[in-house]
Parts: C-alpha cells; structure tokens; sequence
C-alpha cells in the first residue's frame, strides 16, 4: 500500500509499504516482514507535475479563448469603419471637390443674372427661378458640407451660447413653424466658452430644423441652455465644467437600430431629397474640436433629446480645465494602487507609468487574484479595473471588495460600454492617453479640488466650522462652503471675495507660486489692519517664517487645501514684554485653474492681552 502518516517528530511523510510473511522450515507463518520505503519526495514531484499540467491546461483554455474572441474583433473591425475614420475620410473628400463645385455654382449663378438682362417671358423668368432656388439649395449644402469637413479651429472665438440663442429666437420660432411650440429654456447667467460662434448657429438651426421634422403634426420643441459643474458631468468627459445646449422634441423618437447609426455621415431617416444626413454629423464634428461631446436620448413614442456639451472658458477666453493643462507633479504618489487587467501589456505598461508617478502599484491578471490581494488586508487608496477581465468583471469584481469597503474609490477603463458603472466612477474609453489616467487618479482620490469636491472634504469643513467662535468667521466659511458645495469645486479668487466685509482690512490673498515640500507663497493683496501689524505693505512679497507666524501655517494650510479643506487655528504669541496677543485664523483654499490649489485666502483676528508682570 501507498499511504502517508508522521513520522516520531510529527513530519507528514509518503510511505510504499510492503507486508510479506516469513515461513518456517515447516511451512508455518512465524514472522512478517515490513518495508516501508519513504516516497516523500517522488510524490511531491509527481503532485507537483499534476498541478503543471492543470495549469497548462487552464491556460491553454483561456488562449483559446483569449484567440477566439480577438478573431471576433478583428472580424468586426474588418466589417466596419469606426465613426471617427468616417469623419475624417469623408472630411478629405469633402475638403478637395467642395471648392470645384462652387465654382459650378457661381458660373450657373452668373449665366442666370446675365439671361435675366434679355428680355423673356414669364414662363423662362419662372425656369431662372427655379435655377436660382437651386443654386441657393447648393450653396446651403456646401455650407454644411464645409462645416462637416473643417478640422482646425482658426476661427475659435469666445462667445456665450446663451447670448446667441437669445439674439436667434425669432428666427428659431419661424424655423420651427407655427403648428409647433418652440419653448426657450435659459440660463441667463450661462458661461461662456472657446469654439466658432458661426458653426454653433449653423448647428443649432440644423437641429432645431431636425426636431421640427420628427414631428408629424403639433409638438414642442425645447432649447435650453444651462451651466453643468464638473461633478455632474457625464462619465468619461475631461474634468471640467461645461456648457449643455439641449435641443428636445415630442416626436417619434427613434429605435435602438437607428439610435445606433445616429450621427453617421449621410445617414437620415428622412425620404429621398428631404435630408442630407450631414447636420447631425456636423454637430458631432463641431462639439469635439471644442473639446466636448454629443449626446443623444431617445424613446420611441416620446422624443428625443440632443445634448451638446462644451467645456467652459474662462474670462480671458482659455479653456479652464482643457486635458493638456499642467499639473503640479507633486500631487501624485505616496497611495497604493490595485491595478486589474488581463491584457498583460497594457497592464504592465499602465503600471510602469503609475509607478514612475511614485505611486505602488500591485498588479491582478484576473478578479480572483485582485480578491486575494484585498483579502491580504492590504490598505489600496483606488482600484483601476477594466470592466471585461475575460471570464470575469469588473463591476462584481468592485461590488465584492466595496461590501467590506464601502467608499473604496475606482477608476474603470473599457473599450466598449460603461453601463452599470455606479454614479461617481471614473470610465475612461481605451485607448486612453496617460495624461489622462494622471488626471482621473488625481481626481478619484480628491487631489484636484479645483476639478471635482468629495463629500468627504465637504464634511470636513464642517468640522472645521464647529471649532469657530467668532460671528463673522463663521459666516465667511459659510459662504465658501455654500459656494463649493453648489458648483462641485473650490471657488475661484474671482467667485469668493471679501471685498465690502467687515473683516476685509483683516484679510490677505497670497497665490501659489510653487508647490510641492517647499511651496512658495506671495501676497496679492493684504487689509490695512494686517499690514498695520506688520509695520508694511505685504503686496508682491514672498510670504516668509516672521510673518507666516502672525498670519498662519500657510503650508500646512495649503496641504489641507489639496484635500479641499480649510484651514483654521488659534495662536499665542508675546510679541514684547508685558503683551500677549491672541490670534485666530481661517486660510480658504481657492481654485483659477480649475484643478488644484492656487490661492489661500485669510483671515485673521488678534486680540492684544497685558500680562502683568
């Protein structure tokens, strides 16, 4: 027999015993012998060569189903252009014929005004109509065509979509006919934003036109114009606030088959000669060169609803948050990242650049893997998971760590659909740029206030706001806090003043003129009590140790500001003998750039004490 027992020391060891008896001389049984062989180690070879095979097997399965589903892929790419290879291809075409067919038109145009100059009769006067009309018709498509075709935003100017949509009313109540209700839906403190004024009117009139269509009889149609903060943007678009100009109507409404090809070029659901299937298509082209996004819902029987998101501009016309903005690189690091992806090079690439980030970075192939590394009790600070792991999912994989850890915070990337990602979540579309991914692990773990306030920072303040006992103190973080919590982010110097207050010549405003262990502080204003007390003006120094000390732990103020929270404290301070002061102070965090902290604003109240001697 084959069997394992412990040895006298109590080692599990494999045994090949054999009992055989030992006969006498007479044939009688008078002893048995046993051997017993130890195997230990041909068994642990042997198990160990079961459990190679096992795992080649497994793999060798997830291979082929690995090849099985890239020749899906491949397939389906074969059978299709992706909708941004049509725009371009179609771009260049329509860029190299749309001059000569001009030139067409005008010479039709000419001969037209030329034949006019003869004298004729009613009947060539009614054909030379009917020639201009046409023309007119040519001329309207080319527009669109070269719209649709341009690629560069040489022409990009700051405007207001409000504005323009307000000046256009009249004409966008003729467009959509008098047996329609054209309802106008808007913000009068709408933001403006960087992008051709020219286009955004053409593509308004073409979606309104489009509306008008989709209804067969009487309807509604709405224009609405309306400001969306960073932290009610849809998923997937950069970190910024936005500008939405929805055009909604009470028509038909479309299927899921027609939902799907919505916004191809040349591609309409109306009859032959009635649509060129290029408005929708234009719409698409001009919200991405302002860097937005198109987005269209639509029920049948209900309506459909157009959503053009552009992302704000700020006064001097520059986008705030635009995706190439700098970001301070000491912001990122000391965090564990869980990073989940089958692919392994795009795993091993995407955890390369996390890692020169200064970020640690434990890598899963798979969600059981990803489930041991969380059940090793190990602290991760975010999860980036792809929403596919094969056999696996992203999702279950995030709902099953999140039972034990309900605020856990996760980065998503798909390379197709983001549904049933839980509000809140990153979803970044492969392939996706690094600068990208930075940004989002920066945003998911609240290191860009500017972009995007946690609850949990929100929260914090209100610990913050217990600690104060001043009247006047209390209300100034009140309205910072009202302010953040209404737009999703820190204020900017411009949306939080204290200009009129009472506690205006208390008050300093420094900006953040470099970051990182060792930043670097200068004052852009500063009240009169404050530079009373500190026997100067402050204006354009940098701050330094001496006056830090009356005016509070700028640093450790700008630290707590990366989180969003506000800083505040008391101070003792003997100036000279025979006099204490008592200092109190708040330092808010500011936001102009729309991602990280780049002003403190303060206030400070002191209060002078004679210690007898």
């Amino acid at each position: 027999m084959v069997a394992s027992c412990p040895t006298a020391k109590g080692a599990m060891k494999w045994w090949d015993v054999s009992v055989s008896p030992v006969f006498a001389n007479e044939g009688n049984v008078t002893h048995v012998l046993s051997v017993s062989s130890d195997i230990t180690h041909f068994r642990e070879r042997e198990s160990k060569l079961e459990r190679t095979i096992l795992d080649s097997q497994r793999v060798l399965t997830s291979l082929a189903q690995q090849l099985e589903s890239e020749t899906k892929r491949l397939a389906a790419a074969q059978r299709r252009l992706s909708h941004s290879d049509k725009l371009r291809l179609l771009g260049q075409f329509v860029g190299n014929v749309v001059h000569d067919i001009n030139n067409v038109l005008a010479v039709m145009q000419s001969a037209s005004r030329a034949m006019r100059r003869q004298q004729l009769d009613s009947r060539a006067v009614m054909l030379l109509d009917e020639v201009d009309k046409a023309v007119g018709r040519g001329e309207g498509l080319l527009r669109r065509l070269l719209d649709f075709a341009r690629t560069d935003d040489r022409e990009a100017e700051l405007f207001t979509p409000a504005q323009i949509v307000e000046r256009e009313a009249e004409l966008l109540r003729h467009l959509a006919g008098s047996q329609i209700k054209l309802r106008l839906d808007i913000d009068n403190e709408g933001w403006p934003v960087v992008a051709e004024p020219a286009r955004f009117q053409s593509v308004l009139f073409n979606l309104v036109s489009n509306a008008r269509d989709a209804i067969e009889a009487s309807g509604e149609i709405t224009v609405a114009i309306r400001n969306c903060h960073a932290n009610a943007r849809p998923r997937g678009l950069p970190a910024s606030d936005y500008v939405v100009c929805a055009i909604k109507d009470t028509g038909e409404g479309m299927s899921s088959e027609i939902l799907a090809k919505f916004g191809e070029p040349f591609f309409t659901t109306k009859g032959p000669g009635k649509g060129t299937g290029l408005g929708v298509a234009s719409a698409y082209d001009f919200a991405a060169n302002a860097g937005g996004r198109v987005l269209v819902e639509s029920e049948c029987g209900v309506g459909t609803t157009i959503s053009i998101y552009l992302p704000k501009a700020s006064a001097l016309g520059e986008i705030v948050s635009r995706p190439d903005a700098p970001i301070d690189p000491n912001l990122h690091g000391h965090a564990v990242i869980l990073l989940v992806e089958d692919e392994t090079l795009l795993r091993e690439h995407l955890a390369t650049m996390l890692r020169g980030l200064n970020y640690i970075v434990l890598e899963a192939a798979s969600e059981e893997i990803a489930l041991a590394v969380v059940l090793r009790e190990v602290t991760v600070d975010l999860v980036i998971s792809d929403l596919n792991l094969g056999s696996g999912s992203g999702i279950r994989l995030v709902d099953r760590m999140r039972e034990d850890r309900p605020n856990l915070k996760v980065i998503f990337v798909t390379g197709s659909s983001g549904m049933g990602v839980r509000k809140g979540d990153l979803v970044f579309e492969k392939p996706m740029s690094e600068e990208l991914l930075a940004r989002g692990v920066l945003e998911s773990m609240g290191r860009l206030p500017g972009s995007s306030l946690r609850e949990e920072a929100l929260r914090r303040s209100e610990k913050v706001f217990e600690k104060i006992r001043h009247g006047e103190l209390r209300q100034i973080l009140s309205d910072w806090q009202a302010i953040s919590r209404r737009i999703g982010r820190l204020p900017d110097p411009k949306q939080f003043r204290l200009d009129g207050r009472p506690m205006a010549d208390r008050s300093f405003l420094v900006s953040v003129e470099a970051g990182g262990e060792t930043p670097v502080f200068r004052f852009l204003s500063a009240g009169a009590e404050l530079a009373k007390r500190a026997g100067r003006d402050l204006v354009g120094e940098v701050s330094t140790p001496s006056n830090q000390e009356m005016l509070g732990g700028m640093v450790v103020a700008y630290r707590r500001g990366l989180n969003g929270v506000p800083f505040f404290d008391y101070a003792r301070l003997a100036l000279n003998s025979g006099r204490v002061t008592l200092f109190e102070r708040l330092i808010l965090p500011l936001s102009n750039d729309g991602l990280s902290v780049t002003h403190l604003l303060g206030v400070v109240i002191f209060q002078d004490i004679d210690v007898p001697v």
